[in-house]
């Protein structure tokens, strides 16, 4: 049995991930930092795509604040706190392989709210993010931080770390640099 699950798996699952998303916020859309960082940086007319959209909890909000613009892309729709007829447009995309449906320089800002950890390639979907923003674009992404006293001591007595779990598609790991790096990280040159 694979470590985590593959597209084809979790296609098959398509109604059960509805139903967790339907449930879920990520942490990243739930304590506001997100809302704050785009609202502050992204005009409300801006193109704004929103990778790994899960439920759509993060586009719902942006539509309450007024965004008109807005994009989603997943391996499938598992949107329920939006529809795609809320969106400017909707890509079911592998993004560890695939190239979006969104053509190049399209989008004024590319969200990942604690999506990246889920992706296998990493590099496929950073090249893939700065090939669909514009010049000048903006690319914020949120990631589980790991490092933190109770992440360790889960590691030092139960082997796994905070917020892993078998089911749960957490495949990367990242290391502390990277989030040192914060905003210095230069995704053009992947």
């Amino acid at each position: 049995m694979p470590i985590y699950r593959t597209p084809e798996n979790i296609t098959e699952r398509t109604g059960d991930y509805k139903n967790y998303y339907a449930e879920k916020i990520s942490w990243s859309a739930r304590d506001g930092v997100a809302e704050k960082e785009i609202l502050e940086r992204v005009s409300k007319d801006a193109a704004v795509l929103d990778t790994g959209a899960g439920g759509g909890a993060f586009l719902a909000t942006l539509k309450e604040k007024g965004y008109t613009n807005l994009y989603g892309l997943d391996l499938e729709d598992y949107l329920t706190h939006v529809s795609t007829t809320d969106l400017k447009g909707f890509s079911k995309t592998n993004i560890n392989s695939e190239q979006s449906s969104f053509g190049d320089g399209t989008m004024d800002a590319v969200t990942g709210l604690a999506f990246l950890e889920h992706v296998e390639n990493g590099f496929h979907y950073a090249r893939e993010c700065a090939r669909m923003l514009k010049p000048g674009g903006y690319l914020f992404v949120t990631l589980p931080y790991i490092y933190n006293i109770k992440s360790r001591l889960r590691f030092l007595f139960g082997g796994n770390l905070d917020g892993y779990t078998y089911h749960n598609d957490h495949i990367m790991v990242l290391p502390r640099e990277v989030f040192e790096q914060g905003q210095t990280l230069d995704i053009g040159r992947l």
